[in-house]
């Protein structure tokens, strides 16, 4: 009898441990995607524009070794999340997606865009308002096939993430006269968070009440700027010999902190609005920490090298300038940067992790 207790109460031990152990579940049926190329799943690639990556060598530990659009050697965030919810093991792009009854949802951004609309014009690419033209196309054909009552619980469940910004401060401000001679750069901050605040409202409009926002990255960490700055010393009278700096640019680090301030408090004012109305979640995604976390302390993330990318010499490559399988590194699963902008499949893997959590806090409230 004896024996009989304990191995009773061992199979309920084991039961309870077994369940505990078990991935979360959510109910999510969908996530929508907006944003630049650290989100893109491909659709530039029909675009008429040089800001593309459906060639060698990214895509190199994607499925099938596939050039999908995406500016990695493999999975984005949104690739991660859609797996992590137990929805897909990819998100699809927007361009040339067929809406049916069972979508889980898909991926509006545009590599090389921003909230400033001057900087998806230097490039070809689509605007903000582009994407949203294009959920509400998305909408309105979801609602033909599931009417509006089902459409919008669809919609009111689903994920809606951003990730926008640092185009408008690398190349808007930072390389081109137009925005600098019109703002200092608190007033440029303004400006971009309108267009944000703007943004969100539209999409809220369109159905959305589970926002991520994720915030800027660590701009002065990528390998792109570190040869620029050095550049701009070598060229400068009275500068010091150019060397390739082996540290993050601290000034374009806490430019991009202060905005990501702004933005929180942005977010705070911007839930009030919403939840006014119908309970809605606004998130801020800090990946600004992490991702400077990796930079400095590359061993603690399995990492050899985070000033320089995988692709060529990893000074100045992306995009076109990316192209050749015989240059790139031999391990990019070492490297945070696949090219000179972007990171490799391993960094987004760890900040799809970060994003798992916040998601599972937020579905929590």
């Amino acid at each position: 009898m004896a024996n009989l207790v304990t191995c009773i109460a061992l199979l309920l031990t084991l039961f309870v441990f077994s369940k505990a152990k078990e991935a979360p579940t959510y109910d999510v049926p969908a996530v929508f995607v907006f944003g630049d190329s650290t989100v893109d799943t491909g659709n530039n690639n029909k675009l008429v524009t040089v800001v593309k990556a459906n060639f060698p060598p990214y895509g190199e530990a994607f499925f099938n070794k596939k050039a999908t659009g995406r500016f990695s050697d493999g999975k984005l965030v949104p690739d991660y999340v859609v797996s992590a919810l137990n929805l897909s093991d990819s998100l699809p792009p927007y361009a040339g997606h067929k809406v049916t009854a069972n979508d889980f949802g898909v991926c509006f951004a545009s590599a090389g865009t921003g909230l400033d609309d001057e900087t998806a014009t230097r490039f070809n690419v689509h605007t903000l308002a582009q994407q949203v033209e294009e959920l509400r196309l998305y909408v309105g054909n979801m609602t033909a096939l599931k009417g509006e009552a089902e459409t919008h619980e669809f919609l009111k469940k689903s994920l809606f993430i951003t990730s926008v910004g640092s185009n408008d401060i690398m190349i808007s401000y930072n390389l081109f006269l137009d925005r600098r001679t019109r703002y200092t750069l608190p007033q440029y901050h303004a400006f971009l968070l309108d267009r944000h605040k703007a943004f969100l409202q539209q999409l809220y409009e369109l159905g959305a009440r589970n926002f991520l926002v994720t915030g800027l990255p660590p701009i002065g960490c990528l390998p792109i700027q570190l040869t620029l700055e050095s550049l701009k010393k070598s060229i400068i009278p009275g500068m010091p010999a150019a060397r390739f700096p082996n540290k993050c640019i601290q000034d374009q680090n806490n430019a991009a902190a202060s905005y990501n301030k702004k933005l929180q408090q942005m977010i705070q004012e911007l839930l009030m609005k919403f939840n006014s109305k119908e309970r809605t979640r606004v998130v801020y995604l800090d990946n600004y920490n992490r991702l400077l976390d990796m930079s400095n302390n590359p061993k603690k993330y399995g990492f050899t090298e985070t000033k320089r990318g995988c692709c060529g010499s990893g000074l100045v490559e992306m995009g076109p300038l990316c192209n050749s399988l015989d240059l790139m590194c031999s391990n990019p699963s070492q490297y945070m940067f696949f090219d000179s902008v972007h990171g490799t499949q391993a960094t987004y893997k760890v900040v799809a992790e970060d994003v798992m959590k916040v998601v599972h806090a937020m579905l929590a409230n």
